[in-house]
């Protein structure tokens, strides 16, 4: 059209959505400890990487996670150890979404205006008028936090230890015995360093060990009857000697307490066994071969331990028989 323009305008009238306010939960999960070994559990939540995990004591069995976005379901993973190094494969629990409504509006509407210019009046035919859309706002809606129970985790089964997985214990111990010889019978004084080969075999409950002890004792050449208290702690009145046990047995595990049976071979060096009373001397140098069996049981605490043994020996030579209780203290690595 002459020296007119025709402005043609187009309304695009979007369809407005305003999303109902998420709604936000907590989630609890809880476990069942099923094996009494078990000192450690740890758990994550949507992953299993390595630097992911926490780490707690076998007491705790729950978890609980707030303000997480109920729309969408979470998955805790949890694993369970003997010694905190060695992991069991996990165990996984997910939790199941809320889901908000969503508000449903109008289509959207498109209208068309042609607006003449002020240089000619011209008749236009005008489309149809239209009715404003009306957009209800949607009412914002908050919700109080949910609580969100997830299904139980099932504690998974922790890995049995492998053969050549063990753990090493250094312990120092001492105590009194208690000799039969023939008709007589003393005393010595014992000091022993042990080293512990343990759970080179094992599974949750039981293990196998070697346990090595490098011994000094100091047996007294009187009878228990004639001990006084002149010559009780005189070691002059002692014949010295040194001795060296080669021990393998097994161990039974009840929480952090350990008992242990093992059996095995005693050498014995410059012992004055059956000397009549003399004193020992260095170049009387005496060695003898006896059998002895272990009983004891040891409580961990940490890496530190503490404990009681007793020790039986047998000389088949002599036809001896020595029993000592001893007190036992040191570190498991």
């Amino acid at each position: 059209m002459r020296n007119k323009r025709i402005l043609i305008v187009l309304s695009l009238l979007a369809m407005i959505v305003l999303p109902l306010a998420a709604a936000q939960v907590t989630v609890d999960w809880n476990w069942v400890k099923n094996d009494p070994g078990v000192q450690y559990f740890r758990y994550q939540m949507d992953g299993e990487a390595e630097d992911g995990w926490t780490v707690v004591d076998a007491s705790v069995t729950s978890y609980s996670a707030s303000g997480l976005d109920g729309s969408r379901g979470y998955t805790l993973y949890l694993q369970q150890s003997y010694d905190g190094v060695y992991w069991s494969a996990s165990a996984a629990s997910s939790s199941q979404p809320v889901v908000p409504q969503e508000a449903v509006l109008d289509e959207p509407v498109v209208t068309e205006e042609v607006v003449e210019t002020p240089e000619e009046e011209v008749v236009v035919e005008q489309a149809a008028p239209v009715e404003a859309l009306a957009v209800e706002e949607a009412e914002e809606v908050v919700e109080e936090p949910a609580v969100v129970e997830s299904a139980p985790v099932a504690a998974p089964v922790a890995e049995p230890q492998t053969p050549g997985t063990f753990s090493f214990s250094l312990s120092f111990a001492g105590g009194v015995g208690l000799n039969n010889i023939g008709d007589k019978l003393d005393y010595d004084y014992q000091g022993i360093v042990q080293l512990g080969f343990e759970d080179m075999l094992a599974n949750s409950v039981a293990g196998w060990d070697i346990r090595l002890n490098l011994g000094f004792m100091a047996n007294s050449i009187y009878d228990i009857a004639d001990t006084t208290a002149d010559n009780l702690f005189d070691m002059d009145k002692y014949n010295k000697s040194m001795f060296f046990d080669l021990l393998t047995g097994v161990n039974f595990k009840a929480g952090d307490t350990i008992f242990y049976i093992d059996g095995g071979a005693r050498l014995l060096m410059n012992h004055g066994f059956g000397a009549s009373g003399e004193l020992f001397a260095l170049g009387d140098f005496h060695s003898r071969i006896q059998v002895t069996g272990l009983l004891g049981f040891r409580w961990n605490i940490g890496w530190f331990h503490l404990g009681l043994e007793g020790q039986y020996v047998y000389d088949f030579d002599a036809n001896t028989h020595s029993v000592t209780p001893r007190l036992l203290m040191g570190f498991s690595f």
